[in-house]
């Protein structure tokens, strides 16, 4: 679905301007604003303008110059083919992903081998319901690894790509919608797991009044400890993501450009100009693949730690560049990192936070 504004009548969403759609989307875009105003406190104003969001979105904001088109749920794997990622990657991907047990299994539901693949359309949310399923009735040990392993090569194919589609916000379109959503305080809500909207808004925004802390004597200084409080509200752009999507993180990357600066969430946020935003917010109702939590894996072996990692940290990161490398998932800290996503198949769960704060 492409962006859809939307003025608010006495039901939240009776004035919808979808253009070209049906009476199951306007429900659907009724749920999704009633959940929003769930999440929001009685005494926060609703905005008057929402724009929803779906893949479509991104197809119209991407760069037609660039060789990476946005993938819908039905020609993932064209697109993966076309963008030449999985020939020249495969053998790579293999030594990350179970991409062959993946491979294997649409082969035998479908009867689509890898080349059938990047011919033929193909749901992927019909897929990952399959094996959601299979697992739910109950498999043996051997069975449910199979295809636990096969979603997660799945999912993390499809994040791969999306990790790469940044496009800065700097086309017309990205421009045009950014300047659209400042202008009129709306907020978006988005299905989209990449960051698109956001890099739109934000770079229309333009350069915010402190785009860099100060700058500390040599480089190994750039840490959280001698970053002074009242450089905690730096940001490249005026419009800061961490402060849009309704919450607030555990942890931050500062939205700078250069180095990587890891902050302290409730440090950041008890800045006075880092209260999160009452409009022209993200909400996010399937996550976003720079949300991303600590798994209990190290990078390394613990022979090699030069000292215990202690218990695996909490909380929700906000990271500035996620990198899902050949399919792999983000490492942070030396910790293996897990995006919070809900992914795409039928039965989706929102019991893992922050969904509870929009759902319930």
């Amino acid at each position: 679905m492409a962006n859809t504004p939307a003025e608010h009548g006495d039901d939240g969403i009776t004035r919808c301007q979808l253009g070209h759609t049906n009476a199951r989307s306007l429900e659907r875009a009724k749920r999704c604003h009633l959940a929003a105003r769930r999440f929001l406190s009685e005494d926060v104003t609703v905005t008057n303008v929402v724009y929803l969001l779906g893949a479509g979105f991104n197809c119209s904001v991407l760069d037609p110059m660039r060789n990476m088109e946005a993938p819908l749920a039905r020609n993932f794997f064209q697109v993966l083919a076309k963008s030449g990622r999985l020939r020249d990657r495969l053998d790579a991907i293999r030594g990350r992903l179970f991409v062959d047990l993946l491979l294997g299994e649409i082969e035998r539901y479908w009867k689509l081998d890898l080349e059938a693949l990047t011919q033929t359309s193909f749901d992927i949310e019909e897929c990952l319901t399959l094996f959601e399923s299979q697992l739910a009735d109950g498999q043996s040990v051997d069975r449910e690894l199979t295809l636990r392993r096969a979603a997660f090569a799945m999912r993390n194919l499809l994040l791969m790509y999306l990790g790469e589609l940044s496009s800065s916000g700097y086309t017309p379109v990205a421009m045009q919608f950014g300047h659209e959503v400042l202008g009129s305080a709306a907020d978006v809500l988005t299905f989209n797991y990449d960051t698109l909207a956001e890099e739109s808004i934000a770079s229309s925004s333009g350069i915010g009044p402190k785009p860099q802390p100060g700058r500390p004597q040599s480089p190994e200084l750039y840490a959280e400890a001698v970053l002074a409080d009242a450089d905690l509200d730096a940001s490249h752009f005026t419009w800061k993501p961490g402060l849009a999507y309704g919450f607030k993180f555990d942890e931050v990357s500062l939205p700078v450009a250069g180095v990587l600066l890891q902050i302290a969430g409730d440090r950041y946020y008890g800045h006075p100009n880092n209260a999160l935003y009452e409009d022209t917010r993200v909400l996010k109702l399937h996550g976003s693949i720079d949300w991303l939590k600590y798994t209990a894996g190290r990078v390394l072996p613990a022979e090699y730690e030069s000292q215990p990692p202690g218990p695996t940290p909490s909380g929700i990161v906000l990271e500035r560049h996620p990198d899902f490398w050949m399919g792999e998932s983000p490492t942070r800290n030396g910790w293996h990192m897990e995006p919070v996503v809900i992914p795409p198949q039928l039965y989706k769960q929102f019991r893992e936070e922050p969904f509870p704060k929009l759902f319930i």
